[in-house]
């Protein structure tokens, strides 16, 4: 499995509500929103849940990238996690996500 995290820009006239709503629409293959969350009128942040890369890489080109109102999406932080392999989650949290876009 690959947690995709991303920056996602949206045009100024977007509703970034309606967007986020678009965007935990759609049908991706292998794939699914874990997380999307509002940063600000123009910009989301997203954790994407893939069985591997190249299923994640359909979603962002193909789905994502067409939702209307975005604008520009960037990978903050792919990781890939083994199978069997334990993890902990981190969720995206506002104090998270100021982390993440201070850096």
């Amino acid at each position: 499995m690959v947690n995709i995290y991303l920056f996602i820009e949206l045009l100024h006239t977007a509703n970034a509500v309606t967007t986020v709503d678009s965007l935990k629409a759609l049908a991706l293959d292998n794939c699914k929103f874990a997380n999307v969350v509002v940063l600000s009128d123009e910009k989301l942040v997203a954790q994407l849940d893939c069985n591997d890369s190249t299923d994640g890489d359909k979603a962002i080109l193909n789905k994502i990238a067409n939702v209307d109102g975005v604008v520009q999406t960037n990978i903050i932080a792919p990781r890939s996690v083994e199978l069997g392999q334990s993890r902990s989650r981190r969720p995206l949290t506002p104090s998270c996500l100021a982390q993440w876009t201070q850096q």
